[in-house]
């Protein structure tokens, strides 16, 4: 069985397998996680970013898109989710369906088995990091995945985290 972790952190300083992160309907790199991962590998991922969303004709992104980023020299595997429309509006439905999509392509790609996660929504959407807790303990984790990272780097977001967890029953492991 799969492994289910909350940590406190950076999702750049995350050794994992797979990253997934929220982005806004441009896929622009601009806050929070995508801002994070800007600034480590600049404007190379900005233009990966961009190449994603052009390959979907599309010039603005569905809430619930996912965006395979393709791999660099300077990063793995990585997933872009966009958690929120042009309204800060965040649907439980919309995150649920993009993390099964995202988790059943990572257990299809050979020895991929560990995935890192933000928690999708909750800095420019309004859903609660209470809500995307409760997700996250709930989603089924395909096989072969061996874990699942959900990594928050507000110390206030992780102890809300680890009551909510603590609440659901302890689901999940709680690390650093």
């Amino acid at each position: 069985m799969a492994e289910r972790i909350i940590c406190q952190g950076d999702i750049v300083d995350t050794v994992a397998d797979a990253i997934v992160f929220s982005t806004n309907e441009h896929l622009f790199l601009s806050g929070g996680a995508g801002a994070s991962l800007l600034g480590k590998h600049g404007k190379p991922l900005q233009d990966a970013m961009t190449r994603a969303l052009a390959a979907s004709g599309s010039k603005i992104a569905h809430r619930g898109s996912v965006f395979e980023i393709e791999p660099a020299e300077t990063w793995g595997r990585m997933f872009a989710v966009v958690a929120a429309n042009g309204f800060y509006e965040t649907t439980r439905e919309d995150t649920v369906e993009a993390i099964r999509l995202v988790l059943q392509r990572c257990s299809e790609i050979d020895g991929l088995k560990t995935v890192a996660i933000t928690a999708l929504g909750t800095g420019y959407g309004n859903m609660e990091i209470e809500d995307f807790v409760a997700l996250f303990c709930g989603i089924d984790i395909p096989q072969p995945l061996e874990s699942i990272e959900l990594v928050i780097p507000s110390e206030l977001f992780f102890r809300e985290a680890c009551l909510t967890n603590d609440r659901l029953g302890n689901p999940a492991k709680i690390a650093g």
